[in-house]
């Protein structure tokens, strides 16, 4: 919407333009109206008008003069003047400073009308035409600073600015990231509509990536001020999502602190993390919280990454790998890890665990499948799911397969004397069969070696000394048959991707969280 001003000394005729013109019509806001030349000038940095219309002859400033004036501003303000002397020299000098149309008094509206009519098209068609290049320099500028890190570029940008926004100001900022679900809803005439309310609010959109967009508010120095604006700003998403719940359109957004216009990065890293909170407590709001300080991070981090290794022990345990999994989401919320960061964790994990398995590593679909998860709550229950249908169940089905009678056979006497030495010759003499058809036949109906059997079987035997006694490491791997300690030592770490002695004080932790 645009803005005009009227500019005459008599008041009649004031008054008699502004009512007979349907101005709201012809696209414009406000019309303000003044008595003279100098009255105008004084307003003119506050309304900024897109259109003038104004009498030459009027006393303390004549049009002309205001003409003079007005093009030191350097803006795109079209004048239409009015006058009752038919002079050429009066018209010349019109045109001098700008003038767009000359009409005569007693004025016919249906001439001012067309002219202004006339000056609304011209003032479209300039402004499509400069929107297109300055929404291109934004787009370029937008991507060095936010995307390329490019420093002192700022003045730059906020220049930019300033010729779409005049008198935006630039001294504080608070810096919002809106991401929507559907990319062609910033197409749509609804974000639009949102878009011009943002404006109202002192707000300037950026161009940024496919789904997201930067807005940067102008903002002041005062706690109340900002705290009042992030409301209305929460309000204004809220109640957008709210009223397009049937167009397939939602928004999230994460606003930063309040920092000086220089620190535009600070505002955008603190935005970033905002939004990304989302993904965890499943705000569509979210507003940027302080950081801990260092060693609170550094411990968050330790406890983030053990963890890590407790989803690894417990990937078997349904019920506890559900706790263990929710609390490693709660800790990733602390740090403020991006959405990637947190699920490639799981793709990490899910990629050990295949591998101390034996079993074919399936990442590429568990990638897809937690990338369509919206929270972290979605991607916790994909990531069991997967994991159970994948790994587990498999697992367990070669444990539990019923074999035929000469496997059976020598499972059973696995079972019975696994802490024993155990051998491929005195298992395949038991079972009464040479030793390359039983190590052939065992390998067809298990899916793994008769070694990869024993191994394992000796490790979980292990991990249930482990969590059920208070036995030492060293008492413990010669119970399961694995005497040597350091090759007991290596071998768990490498099925279990951890040691013994992380075991027992992960298990001993969580049991001591029950009490």
């Amino acid at each position: 919407m645009m803005k005009a001003m009227i500019v005459d000394d008599d008041s009649q005729i004031r008054e008699g333009i502004r009512c007979a013109i349907n101005w709201k019509e012809l696209g414009f806001e406000t019309v303000e109206c003044y008595a003279n030349g100098e009255e105008a000038l004084q307003a003119f940095p506050a309304v900024m008008p897109d259109l003038i219309v104004c009498d030459i002859e009027m006393p303390k400033m004549s049009g002309l003069e205001l003409g003079e004036h007005i093009k030191k501003y350097g803006t795109d303000t079209r004048i239409i003047y009015l006058t009752a002397f038919s002079d050429f020299e009066y018209c010349r000098s019109a045109m001098q400073v700008g003038a767009e149309d000359y009409i005569l008094k007693p004025v016919k509206i249906h001439d001012l009308i067309s002219s202004v009519s006339k000056n609304v098209k011209r003032l479209n068609e300039i402004r499509e035409k400069d929107s297109r290049y300055y929404y291109a320099l934004l787009q370029d500028l937008t991507v060095k600073i936010y995307i390329l890190e490019k420093s002192g570029l700022e003045q730059e940008l906020f220049s930019v600015i300033r010729k779409i926004r005049p008198g935006f100001e630039t001294n504080y900022l608070q810096t919002m990231i809106i991401e929507i679900d559907s990319i062609d809803g910033f197409e749509s005439l609804e974000f639009l509509e949102f878009q011009q309310e943002l404006e109202k609010m002192n707000c300037v959109m950026l161009p940024y990536q496919m789904n997201q967009k930067i807005c940067l508010g102008s903002s002041f120095n005062s706690s109340l001020y900002n705290m009042n604006y992030r409301f209305q700003l929460q309000s204004e998403i809220a109640a957008w999502n709210q009223s397009n719940q049937g167009n397939g359109y939602h928004l999230k957004a994460g606003i930063s602190q309040v920092h000086p216009g220089r620190n535009l990065l600070k505002g955008y890293a603190e935005a970033k993390e905002a939004l990304a909170d989302g993904f965890y407590n499943e705000k569509v709001i979210n507003v940027y919280e302080r950081k801990q300080k260092d060693t609170e991070v550094e411990r968050l981090t330790q406890e983030y990454h053990e963890q890590g290794k407790r989803i690894r022990i417990l990937a078997a345990k349904q019920d506890e790998l559900a706790d263990a999994l929710r609390l490693h989401a709660e800790t990733a919320y602390k740090l403020h890890l991006p959405q990637e960061k947190f699920q490639r964790e799981y793709l990490k994990i899910y990629s050990e665990i295949s591998e101390q398995l034996h079993f074919k590593n399936e990442g590429e679909q568990l990638y897809e499948r937690l990338s369509a998860c919206g929270t972290a709550q979605e991607s916790i229950k994909e990531f069991r799911e997967y994991l159970y249908k994948s790994i587990m169940i498999p697992y367990s089905q070669i444990q539990k397969k019923n074999y035929s009678h000469t496997i059976n056979k020598a499972v059973v006497f696995i079972d019975e004397h696994y802490h024993e030495s155990l051998s491929v010759s005195r298992v395949a003499e038991y079972v009464g069969k040479s030793d390359n058809h039983f190590s052939m036949t065992f390998k067809k109906e298990t899916g793994i070696s008769f070694t990869e059997y024993i191994t394992r079987l000796r490790i979980e035997k292990a991990c249930h000394l482990l969590r059920y006694t208070t036995k030492q490491v060293k008492e413990i791997c010669s119970e399961v048959g694995m005497p040597d300690y350091l090759y007991f030592s290596k071998t768990f770490k490498k099925v279990m991707g951890c040691t013994p002695s992380d075991v027992r004080n992960q298990l001993k932790t969580a049991e001591e969280g029950k009490l």
